[in-house]
């Protein structure tokens, strides 16, 4: 039963991935998340950055990306690590100054929007403003119909999953709702990279 589950993930993909690229995002598909890291070090390595701001991103780190850049002697500027809350504070705002900002939205619709959810802002701010590269990675789990069922399906599974996961209720979580039709003007390079697989929440 695998190939027929990873055929049909090859499907929503290849159509949201024409959607996006007209919206003016550059995309790319994987079959794997060892794929989608190899992918991501080449792009960053051909880039010439060095700083990179990763937020708050399960699928991120599922790839096991912040050790692999680390290792290569990039830059990783994270929240995610045992910081004082001025430390944290300091941090969210430098994620989002850095040259490459990487991280997972909470829905992409086949007809080609974005949908991130965001308590803080950090996530908000660096995918529309502040970095050079933008690199969003996303499981095709996270693939919808359309905007709306985007949108339910931000609040209803990702929101609902991270908020158990903290302990908290989403309306204690949910500041922010960004909705991005189509690649950011001051984002030079806007990347979108589907992975065949279930990644994040």
């Amino acid at each position: 039963m695998i190939e027929p589950i990873k055929k049909y993930g090859k499907v929503l993909a290849d159509k949201t991935i024409q959607a996006l690229s007209n919206r003016g995002w550059e995309c790319y598909y994987t079959e794997t998340k060892e794929e989608c890291k190899k992918l991501v070090l080449e792009l960053i390595a051909e880039s010439g950055f060095k700083k990179i701001g990763i937020p708050g991103s399960t699928t991120v780190r599922q790839i096991n990306l912040v050790e692999s850049l680390t290792s290569q002697g990039y830059e990783v500027i994270q929240h995610w690590l045992p910081l004082s809350a001025e430390e944290k504070a300091k941090v969210i705002v430098e994620e989002t100054r850095a040259d490459v900002f990487i991280h997972s939205p909470n829905a992409l619709s086949m007809n080609g929007e974005i949908v991130i959810l965001d308590y803080m802002g950090n996530r908000i701010v660096g995918s529309s403003l502040g970095p050079k590269m933008l690199i969003f990675l996303a499981g095709v789990n996270k693939i919808t119909e359309d905007l709306d069922s985007a949108v339910r399906r931000a609040w209803n599974v990702a929101a609902q999953i991270n908020a158990i996961r903290l302990g908290k209720s989403v309306d204690e979580l949910i500041t922010f709702c960004l909705i991005l039709f189509k690649k950011p003007i001051y984002i030079t390079r806007g990347i979108v990279i589907l992975i065949n697989e279930q990644l994040g929440y």
